[in-house]
């Protein structure tokens, strides 16, 4: 019988060689898809983030200036306190201050602070979000909500009134100034601050988009003012207005001022006649400001620069971001911050209650 051989130690190498170079190149190409899926998720993910936070801000920004069933300042008056005067009152204290009143100054339901969270009071609540981040912009939103309410003192509310010409009462009581019935209606004052704060609530140094917000005190007493995290890894907020001068020549003086000569445009047409940063004095009504013209905010553009939130190996930053009119570009600082993946994303939102004369 023929003896039986086996295989030769040169046909073993080459068959242990080509089983190594199917398993390297199985095990590269398992790495590159491991890889590939990670950041695709990475960015997914940051994609999701920035959608949900444009979500938050569009119920905000639209409804902006809606009072129940007026969209004018003008309309609406204190009842029981200081009832002859319209409002706002605000004699103790300028319209960027979070004082008695702050959430009641009605003229501004759009107001927005450059570049640094305002002082005089309604800091961040530093045990949970950390000071405010240096060079993130402030926005504030003033609206009624959109649902009927139950009358509470531990609210700020509005006596919504359907009949033209009729005040819209703001109170604070546990009894509304009039019967609620088919042409009055009761619904909250709502008062929302968004900055970025340094951290979030689950980690520190996390940077994050937060809003401070008027809500019933849980002593059923008067309203107080809470922070909400919305949204954590935004390490910039920047926004622009876009505003209705009522001057359609460009001359730099509203058109029409005439019921009364105040400075102030008696004829809008609710279009953007140029963007402003948004301590733009041309905002502030002409009482609170020489150079101011009430100029009305029709329209919000919003930046968010977003970070993820872990750092990945072998990734480095090396994009400048320059957005918002800003002077210079901003890089990544040295070191882990640099291995993290960002997203920069912008949506202008219009007001829906923007006055049109």
């Amino acid at each position: 019988m023929k003896r039986e051989r086996g295989l030769s130690m040169v046909e073993l190498l080459v068959g242990l060689a080509i089983g190594s170079m199917v398993i390297v190149g199985a095990v590269f190409v398992y790495n590159q898809s491991r890889t590939s899926y990670g950041i695709n998720e990475t960015q997914a993910r940051l994609q999701e983030n920035a959608r949900y936070a444009f979500a938050v801000l569009e119920n905000d920004i639209q409804l902006a200036g809606n009072y129940g069933f007026t969209n004018w300042p003008a309309d609406l008056e204190w009842s029981g306190i200081n009832a002859a005067a319209l409002l706002p009152n605000k004699t103790a204290y300028g319209p960027t201050d979070c004082g008695t009143n702050f959430a009641t100054f009605v003229m501004m339901p759009v107001e927005g602070w450059n570049d640094a969270y305002p002082t005089g009071g309604c800091q961040p609540n530093t045990a949970t979000a950390g000071s405010a981040v240096a060079g993130a912009d402030v926005l504030a939103i003033r609206r009624a909500s959109t649902e009927v309410a139950a009358v509470s003192v531990a609210k700020v509310q509005i006596y919504a009134d359907r009949s033209v010409g009729n005040p819209q009462k703001i109170f604070n009581s546990a009894t509304a100034p009039g019967a609620s019935d088919a042409k009055h209606e009761i619904r909250d004052l709502l008062y929302r601050r968004y900055y970025v704060g340094a951290n979030s609530r689950s980690v520190a140094g996390f940077p994050t988009l937060w809003r401070k917000s008027m809500v019933p005190n849980t002593g059923n007493t008067a309203p107080e003012v809470v922070d909400e995290e919305i949204l954590p890894g935004v390490e910039d907020f920047q926004i622009q207005f876009g505003i209705d001068t009522g001057d359609r020549n460009a001359d730099g003086i509203p058109d029409v001022d005439t019921e009364p000569e105040d400075g102030q445009p008696d004829s809008t047409n609710g279009i953007v006649s140029r963007w402003v940063e948004p301590d733009s004095t041309l905002i502030l009504p002409k009482a609170y400001n020489a150079a101011g013209i009430g100029a009305q905010v029709v329209a919000v553009r919003v930046w968010l620069r977003i970070r993820a939130d872990a750092i990945e190996v072998g990734f480095k930053d090396t994009a400048s971001y320059q957005y918002a009119g800003m002077a210079s570009a901003w890089v990544p600082p040295a070191g882990t911050l640099a291995n993290t993946r960002r997203l920069l994303v912008s949506r202008t939102f219009y007001v829906r209650n923007a006055r049109v004369f």
